[in-house]
C-alpha cells in the first residue's frame, strides 16, 4: 500500500518485550536487541535487585547499556534481566524538498546550509563571538559591550577608522607610515587638532613618503624643493598676499596661511584628504580647510593644497606622511580614515 511520509518501522511485527544477559563479574557493558530513547525506556534487574536509571546504569546511543560504579554484575546464567518498557521504532526525518517552518528552535551543533539564509529578526550571537567565513572565522569579532573589530581592512564601503590617537611629539613630528598608508585605500581623510605647542610663532609642515614600489616598500622624503603648496585665507581677499601663501619649489609643505602661536587656547585643527596614493599619472595630492590662532590670537580660517613636482613625481606611490611644525614639540589628537 502506497502512503505519503517516512517509512513506517516495524509494523505489524511483534517485538520482543525484554532481554537477558549473563554476567561474568567483569563485563560492565552490554548491547541492547533494540534501540531505546533514554535510561528510563527499560527497566533492569541484576540478580532480582532492580537497578535506578542513570544512577547504576546508562544508555548511550540507543543500544548500548553500561553498567556504573566500580563492580561489574556478578558471574550468572541469564542474571541480568532487561525490559523494554518504550522503544524506538523509527525517526522521522523532515522531507529535504520541502520548507520548514517553526516559530522558534535552538540548535546545539553548527547549522550548515547552501542558500541564502533570510531572518526575520535579529541576529544575536554570545559576547565576544565572531563572525566570518569558511576559511576566515574571526573576521568579524563583537565584544560584550558590542564594539566591533575587524582582523582585515574592509574594502569597497564607508570610511573605515584606521586610527584615533592622541599626539604627543617627541622630536618635533608626527608620522603615519604605510602601516596604514598603502594599497588598501586610494584616498584617506585626515582630521588633525593641535592643542598646545612649546614654541611661539612656528607653522606647519607637510612632507611625503614616496616610492616607485606598489607594496611592501614604506617609502622615503624626497631630498630637495620638489614639494609644492598654496594657502587662502577664507574670508579674505586671495590677490591680497597677507592672505596667501604658495611655494611651486619647496623641501616641505605648509599648511595655514600664517604662523600660531603657544599662548592657552591658541591651537588649531584641520581636515584634509590624501588623493593619489596608488595612482601612477597624477602626483599625491594633499588638500582640505582648517583654522588656526596666530600669535597674536587671531582667529584664521584656511583652505591648503600640498603636493610634489608633477613632472617627475606622478608616477610615485605615496606610502606615509610627515607633520612638523618648524619649532619645538606639540600635542593634539588625530584621526585617520580610509575609503575607496
Amino acid at each position: 500500500m502506497s502512503y505519503i511520509g517516512n517509512q513506517v518501522g516495524n509494523r505489524f511485527v511483534a517485538s520482543q518485550a525484554a532481554t537477558r544477559f549473563s554476567g561474568n563479574g567483569s563485563n560492565k557493558v552490554f548491547t541492547l536487541e533494540h534501540s531505546v530513547g533514554s535510561d528510563e525506556d527499560i527497566l533492569v534487574s541484576v540478580d532480582g535487585v532492580i537497578q535506578e536509571p542513570s544512577i547504576s546504569y546508562v544508555v548511550s546511543d540507543g543500544t548500548t547499556l553500561t553498567f556504573q560504579g566500580s563492580d561489574a554484575p556478578s558471574n550468572g546464567t541469564n542474571n541480568i534481566f532487561v525490559c523494554y518498557l518504550f522503544r524506538t521504532v523509527a525517526t522521522v526525518n523532515h522531507p529535504a524538498t520541502s520548507a520548514l517552518s517553526a516559530t522558534s528552535g535552538t540548535f546545539s551543533g553548527a547549522i550548515t546550509g547552501g542558500g541564502t539564509f533570510t531572518p526575520g529578526g535579529n541576529i544575536v550571537i554570545p559576547d565576544a563571538g565572531n563572525i566570518g567565513s569558511a576559511s576566515d572565522t574571526d573576521a568579524i569579532s563583537i565584544s560584550s559591550g558590542g564594539v566591533v573589530n575587524f582582523t582585515q581592512s574592509p574594502t569597497g564601503g564607508p570610511l573605515v577608522k584606521l586610527v584615533d590617537q592622541a599626539i604627543s611629539t617627541s622630536d618635533g613630528t608626527f608620522v603615519i607610515n604605510n602601516s596604514f598608508i598603502n594599497s588598501t585605500y586610494d584616498s584617506y581623510l585626515f582630521l588633525y587638532e593641535i592643542h598646545t605647542l612649546t614654541s611661539d610663532e612656528v607653522q606647519m609642515q607637510v612632507k611625503f613618503y614616496l616610492t616607485t614600489t606598489a607594496s611592501g616598500d614604506a617609502g622615503s622624503i624626497i631630498s630637495g624643493n620638489h614639494h609644492s603648496y598654496g594657502n587662502t585665507q577664507l574670508g579674505m581677499n586671495s590677490s591680497t598676499s597677507a592672505y596667501r601663501s604658495q611655494n611651486y619649489n619647496s623641501s616641505y609643505g605648509v599648511i595655514g596661511t600664517d604662523e600660531m602661536g603657544n599662548s592657552t587656547g591658541e591651537g588649531g585643527a584641520f581636515h584634509g584628504v590624501l588623493q593619489n596614493v596608488n595612482t601612477t599619472d597624477a602626483p599625491v595630492a594633499f588638500n582640505g580647510q582648517g583654522s588656526f590662532s596666530d600669535e597674536d590670537a587671531n582667529h584664521k580660517a584656511f583652505a591648503f593644497h600640498v603636493g610634489m613636482d608633477p613632472g617627475t613625481y606622478s608616477a610615485y606611490y605615496c606610502r606615509g606622511i610627515l607633520f612638523q611644525f618648524s619649532g619645538g614639540q606639540h600635542t593634539g589628537k588625530f584621526k585617520l580614515y580610509g575609503f575607496n
